[in-house]
């Protein structure tokens, strides 16, 4: 793969979006997942390749002490992650009351979860706009003591240009992911599997914090966390375990509890959601929950 193409970075990866798709039959390269746009004004769903959409140029490119960019490092390193993680998604059994799964391949999908929770703009925006509100408050206290050497009754930071790269939140962003990740292999694993003609959806924030408490960070002992695995499996990591003997039990969830399952994963994307099939019901949440999502609050 060229560099040029590498520099199209995905925060949701393809591989993942396919497990949640609509096979495309003129191909067997492409897959195509119908999305929904959170916005009052769009009621209709568009057909969208999973190549298409969750990406941004160049997201995780690091600059290196010569000032070139490296775009490659962390993509590569997220590719190898995201095609044992996948592969093991696929292969996994929901036909049976517990669903066995290796403590390697668990700690591989808890951190591969960790990543998917970190990397993306929901997480990755309010660590880039933390700096720019420190460096703005910093140089509101600057002017304050040192005038500048003009004639302005303003604050000065309504005419400075602040821009901080995108690179200032990577490394934020790793340590989440770690941290993430050994909190989920504190919990209790229970997947979710749905009944006849009702399948779980995605979106462009796909793991989703949940807590009785209210606002509490994800390494809380008593966050939850919904992750749905592809359309036909959903993991819930819970503090809450029916029997204190058994893990990575299985259920079979109703379609009303799938419906809950889908507002709340609609409920924390932040702008786009991803289905299999084209359902007014999807819509409809997608209009509901216009503005609002999941994601790092900077006050």
């Amino acid at each position: 793969m060229s560099d040029q193409k590498k520099k199209k970075h995905h925060y949701v990866n393809a591989g993942y979006l396919r497990l949640f798709s609509m096979p495309d039959k003129t191909s067997a390269y492409s897959s195509f997942v119908w999305m929904y746009k959170k916005d009052v004004a769009i009621r209709t769903a568009s057909r969208k390749s999973v190549r298409s959409i969750c990406h941004r140029e160049g997201y995780y490119a690091q600059i290196k002490n010569d000032e070139s960019v490296d775009y490659n490092i962390l993509e590569d390193g997220f590719s190898e992650i995201e095609d044992q993680v996948i592969k093991l998604i696929r292969s996994l059994n929901s036909d049976t009351p517990e669903l066995k799964i290796s403590s390697e391949n668990k700690g591989l999908l808890a951190f591969y979860i960790g990543l998917m929770f970190s990397r993306g703009p929901s997480f990755r925006d309010g660590i880039k706009q933390a700096h720019e509100l420190i460096i703005k408050k910093l140089l509101s206290t600057y002017a304050k003591n040192n005038p500048p050497p003009f004639s302005y009754s303003g604050n000065i930071v309504d005419i400075v240009d602040i821009g901080v790269l995108e690179q200032v939140s990577l490394h934020p962003m790793i340590n989440l992911a770690s941290q993430v990740a050994e909190a989920i292999l504190q919990k209790y694993w229970q997947f979710q599997r749905p009944c006849d003609n009702v399948n779980f959806i995605t979106s462009d924030t796909p793991v989703v914090m949940a807590s009785s408490l209210g606002h509490v960070g994800p390494c809380h002992p008593l966050t939850e966390f919904i992750f749905p695995l592809r359309k036909d499996l959903c993991l819930v990591c819970t503090h809450r375990n029916p029997d204190v003997n058994t893990n990575n039990l299985i259920f079979t969830v109703s379609s009303e509890e799938v419906l809950k399952f889908n507002e709340a994963i609609v409920q924390a994307a932040s702008s786009e959601i991803y289905a299999c099939e084209n359902l007014e019901q999807i819509s409809v949440l997608a209009a509901m929950y216009y503005g609002v999502s999941q994601r790092l609050r900077v006050d």
